[in-house]
C-alpha cells in the first residue's frame, strides 16, 4: 500500500459511513414518537416500548459482531461492511411500512443480525492505518458519525413534524445503499490483511481472539470502558423527547428541538474528536480520559435538574466537547494492543461490547423512568460515567505502581 494510500481510504470509508449515519440517526431520536404513532396510547407503556424498540437492533448485533469480525479478518472487513449496509438498507425499507409495533420490534431484531457498518468501518480503517495515526485515524472515522448526528436528527426532526415518520425510513434505506456502492466501488483492502486467518476455521478463530482479548489486562479494561461509555451515552435517548416536552417545549416542535439536541453532539463531535485522537497518540490515553469522563458525568447528571428544556442546550454542549473522542480513544486503544492478524475480531468484541450497552441502557433507562421519572434516567446515566471514572483512576494507580516495581 502506497504511503498516503491510507488517507484516501479513510476518507472513502468516512464518505460512507456518514450517508449511513446520516440514514440512521433521521429515525431514531423520534422512534418514541413513531411507538405512539403505532398504536401505544398509554404514557408509561410508550415509554417501556420505546426503550425496548430502540434496544432491539443491538441483541443479535452484541452476539454476531464477534462472527462478523472473524469473517471479516478471515475474508475482508471491506466484504463485511458491503453485507452491514445492505442487510441495514432492506430491514429500514420494511420497517417504514410496519402497522404495530410488535412488527417495528421484530424487524428492528432483524435489522440488528445483519448491521454492523460501525464496526465494519473501524476494523477496515484500522488494518490500512499506519500504527502512529491510529487515533487520528479513529477520531477523524468519528467525525462522519458525529456529523450523521448533525444532519441525520435535523432532517429527521423536521420530517416528522411535517411530513410524519414513515419517509424517514424510506431515507435510510437509500443513504444506507449508496454507501454500499460507495465502499464497492472506491474503497480498499490489502489483500495479504484481509487473508491473514484464512488457515483457521471461524469457530477456533472466535474463541481465540476471545481467550487473549482475556489475557490481556489492557484489552480487558478498555472493552468494560466502552461498554460503561456507551451505558451513559445511550441510557437517555428512548427518553428525551418526551423529557424536552414534560420541560415546555412547543408541542409542535418537539422533534425538532429534541433533533437540535441531539445534533449539538454531533457538531461538537466533529471539531473536537480528532483534537482528542492527536491528543491520545502522543498521551496516554487514560490520562486523557480521566480528565474527560468526571466532566461527561456531572454535565449528564444536571440535565435531569433543569427547570426548563433551554438549560439542556448548554449542559449537552459541555457534554459533546468532553464526549466526542471518548470512543475513538478507546478503539485506538484496542487497536494498538491487537496483531494485525486478529484487529477485526478484536475491534469486533469491542464494537460488541458497544452494542451491548445499547441493548441493555435504554430498555432499563425506559424502564426506570416509567417508574421513578424521567429524571432518573439522567442520575442513571451519570452513574455509569462516574463507574468510568473508578475503574480509569484504579487502572492508572495499578499501572504506576507496576512500571515502578520493574524498575
Amino acid at each position: 500500500m502506497k504511503s498516503d494510500s491510507w488517507k484516501l481510504n479513510l476518507y472513502i470509508v468516512w464518505t460512507a459511513q456518514l450517508l449511513g449515519a446520516i440514514g440512521m440517526s433521521a429515525c431514531l431520536p423520534f422512534l418514541p414518537l413513531y411507538v405512539r404513532e403505532l398504536g401505544v396510547r398509554s404514557h408509561d407503556e410508550a415509554q417501556v416500548w420505546a426503550g425496548l424498540v430502540y434496544s432491539a437492533s443491538f441483541f443479535f448485533s452484541a452476539l454476531l459482531t464477534p462472527y462478523w469480525g472473524a469473517l471479516g479478518d478471515r475474508y475482508g472487513r471491506r466484504l463485511m461492511l458491503l453485507r452491514a449496509y445492505i442487510g441495514v438498507a432492506i430491514m429500514t425499507l420494511l420497517m417504514g411500512m410496519v402497522h404495530s409495533v410488535e412488527q417495528l420490534f421484530l424487524l428492528r431484531l432483524l435489522q440488528g443480525a445483519l448491521s454492523g457498518f460501525v464496526a465494519g468501518s473501524i476494523a477496515l480503517v484500522a488494518v490500512t492505518t499506519p500504527a502512529e495515526h491510529t487515533g487520528f485515524a479513529l477520531g477523524f472515522l468519528q467525525t462522519s458519525l458525529s456529523s450523521g448526528n448533525i444532519l441525520g436528527p435535523l432532517i429527521g426532526g423536521i420530517s416528522a413534524d411535517f411530513f410524519g415518520l414513515r419517509p424517514a425510513f424510506y431515507l435510510v434505506s437509500s443513504l444506507c445503499l449508496t454507501s454500499a456502492v460507495v465502499i464497492a466501488l472506491f474503497s480498499h483492502e490489502n489483500p495479504a490483511a484481509a487473508s491473514e486467518l484464512s488457515r483457521s476455521p471461524q469457530r477456533t478463530q472466535v474463541r481465540d481472539n476471545l481467550l487473549f482479548a482475556l489475557k490481556n489486562r489492557e484489552l480487558r479494561v478498555v472493552i468494560v470502558l466502552l461498554f460503561l461509555g456507551m451505558l451513559g451515552l445511550s441510557a437517555t435517548q428512548p427518553v428525551l423527547a418526551y423529557f424536552v416536552e414534560q420541560l415546555g417545549a412547543p408541542s409542535a416542535y418537539i422533534g425538532t428541538v429534541t433533533g437540535a439536541l441531539v445534533a449539538m453532539l454531533g457538531l461538537l463531535g466533529i471539531i473536537f474528536a480528532p483534537y482528542w485522537g492527536r491528543m491520545s497518540d502522543g498521551e496516554s490515553w487514560q490520562r486523557v480520559l480521566r480528565l474527560s469522563v468526571p466532566v461527561i458525568g456531572v454535565s449528564t447528571l444536571l440535565q435531569g435538574f433543569v427547570p426548563h428544556y433551554l438549560f439542556l442546550f448548554p449542559l449537552r454542549f459541555v457534554m459533546g466537547i468532553f464526549s466526542a473522542g471518548m470512543l475513538p480513544m478507546l478503539f485506538a486503544a484496542i487497536s494498538r494492543q491487537a496483531p494485525i492478524e486478529r484487529r477485526g475480531g478484536l475491534m469486533a468484541f469491542g464494537s460488541s461490547a458497544t452494542m451491548s450497552a445499547q441493548l441493555v441502557s435504554p430498555a432499563l433507562s425506559g424502564w426506570v423512568a416509567a417508574r421513578l421519572g424521567m429524571q432518573w434516567s439522567f442520575i442513571l446515566a451519570a452513574s455509569f460515567f462516574f463507574l468510568m471514572a473508578t475503574i480509569l483512576n484504579r487502572f492508572s494507580s495499578r499501572r504506576v505502581t507496576s512500571q515502578a516495581t520493574r524498575t
